[in-house]
C-alpha cells in the first residue's frame, strides 16, 4: 500500500471520527434547520471569502518559497494545515505544513520551519496594527484602555524587532545558541544534534531570504 493511499484513508477516518462527534453534540434537523434559514447570498459570500483566504495563505507561502512551489499545491498544504492547526491543542497544527512541504515537495525542515515563522512574524504585526487602530478608533474608551493601547504597540513594535533580528543577524543568533549548546554538552543527545542541524538550516533559510527574494518583497 503505498504511503499517499494510506495518508487519504486514514484523513477520510479521520474524518468520519470527527463526524460522529459532532453528530453527538447537535442533531441533523438542528443542522437542517440552520440551513434553511440562512440567506443563500450570505452562505456563498462566505464559502468565497473564506477560501479567498485560504488562496493569499498559499499565494504568501509561495513568494516567502521563492515561487518554488507552485499556488496549487500549497493550497492543497494549507487547507490541510489550518484544520490541523483548529483540531489540536497548543497550535501543534504548525508542525503539519513543515512535514508536509518536506514529504510532498521535497522541501527541507529547515525552509518550512523558516517561512512558517515569518509568516507568523507578520500575522502578529498585522493583528498588533489592526489590534492600535480598533482602540484609537473607539470612542470614550474605558478606564485602563490606554494600557492596552501601549500593550498593542508593545507587541507591534517586538514584532518588527523579531522580524528584523531573524532576518538580518541570524547567524549571530546561531552562534550564540550554539555556544550554549556547546558549553552544556547538549550536541552528545541525538534530539540536541537534531536541534543544532534545524537551527543552521532554518536560519540559511532566512540568509537566503534576506538576500534573495524576501529582500526584494520587503522593498516593494
Amino acid at each position: 500500500m503505498g504511503s499517499r493511499l494510506l495518508t487519504k484513508i486514514v484523513a477520510v477516518l479521520i474524518t468520519i471520527v470527527l463526524l460522529l462527534l459532532l453528530s453527538t453534540q447537535i442533531t441533523p434537523e438542528d443542522i437542517i434547520i440552520t440551513l434553511k434559514n440562512i440567506n443563500p447570498v450570505y452562505l456563498v459570500s462566505g464559502f468565497i471569502l473564506y477560501t479567498g483566504t485560504y488562496v493569499f495563505r498559499a499565494w504568501r507561502f509561495h513568494i516567502l518559497l521563492n515561487k518554488e512551489v507552485s499556488i496549487k499545491d500549497l493550497f492543497q498544504i494549507t487547507c490541510v494545515h489550518n484544520m490541523m492547526n483548529n483540531l489540536l491543542p497548543a497550535r501543534t497544527g504548525e508542525l503539519s505544513y513543515i512535514y508536509l512541504l518536506k514529504t510532498r515537495q521535497k522541501k527541507t525542515t529547515g525552509e518550512g520551519l523558516a517561512t512558517l515563522i515569518i509568516a507568523r512574524i507578520f500575522d502578529f504585526m498585522v493583528i498588533s496594527f489592526f489590534f492600535l487602530v480598533l482602540f484609537l478608533s473607539i470612542d470614550n474608551l474605558v478606564p485602563g484602555a490606554a494600557i492596552l493601547v501601549v500593550t498593542g504597540v508593545l507587541f507591534l513594535l517586538f514584532g518588527v524587532f523579531l522580524l528584523f533580528g531573524v532576518l538580518f543577524y541570524g547567524n549571530v543568533l546561531l552562534k550564540i545558541f550554539e555556544k550554549f549548546a556547546h558549553y552544556i554538552n547538549f550536541k552528545k543527545f541525538h534530539a540536541g544534534d537534531y536541534l543544532l542541524k534545524k537551527s543552521e538550516d532554518t536560519f540559511q533559510c532566512f540568509e537566503k531570504f534576506k538576500n534573495g527574494s524576501m529582500n526584494l518583497h520587503l522593498s516593494v
